[in-house]
């Protein structure tokens, strides 16, 4: 079994100034696109650990069902 989910995946590098040094901040918002959830987080590791998770536990509804059965009778 395959399956398939999508995401846009958007990130941020904040940089923080002090006297002696600049740190930098990682931010990844990722939206799945079938179900419409959203998710921060601190590191990419933890957004592809988000993204596989929810890949793993999407439910494809009856009608993405349907279509696919159609595409392989094709």
């Amino acid at each position: 079994m395959k399956l398939y989910s999508s995401f846009l995946v958007r990130c941020w590098v904040i940089q923080e100034e002090s006297e002696k040094s600049v740190a930098e901040k990682l931010v990844f918002d990722i939206e799945h696109i079938q179900k419409g959830e959203h998710q921060r987080a601190a590191s990419a590791e933890e957004a592809m650990q988000w993204m596989v998770t929810a890949c793993r536990n999407h439910q494809p509804d009856e009608m993405e069902e349907e279509s696919s059965l159609q595409a392989k009778n094709c």
